[in-house]
């Protein structure tokens, strides 16, 4: 298990990306943004506010700097949100993964992902305080 910052990537598996985020906002507040469309993903499952899941592929490997050969395959990302004492707890997972390296190119793109995530959650509370 690995820890960057207030992220926690667990790698269970091969195939698979765990990363655990607590973030100092509200539940509702982290769920208006992930619902909003900024992510191509096909939405599989919803149950608001708790589990957004939804599955994306890749149109070509090479577009995201994986080797041409491999199937352009589809993944399963849930994301699970819990909150406690206004603080949100995130639970993202993405799987299955062709290989161990195709998972591990994944890790930093998330964890920078969820930073850019957290800071525009912070200013967004800030607009709606002024």
């Amino acid at each position: 298990m690995a820890s960057t910052k207030s992220s926690v990537l667990e790698n269970t598996s091969d195939r698979e990306i765990m990363v655990t985020r607590v973030f100092s906002s509200p539940r509702a507040m982290l769920w208006a943004t992930w619902i909003d469309p900024w992510h191509d993903g096909i939405l599989s499952e919803i149950v608001p506010p708790q589990l957004l899941a939804y599955t994306d592929a890749w149109d070509s490997r090479s577009d995201v700097s994986l080797l041409e050969h491999g199937d352009p395959h589809e993944t399963l990302m849930p994301v699970r949100f819990e909150e406690q004492s206004g603080k949100t707890t995130m639970r993202f997972q993405q799987t299955p993964f062709a290989t161990a390296a195709e998972r591990d190119g994944h890790n930093g793109g998330w964890t920078s992902s969820f930073e850019r995530l957290e800071d525009l959650v912070h200013s967004l509370e800030g607009k709606e305080q002024a």
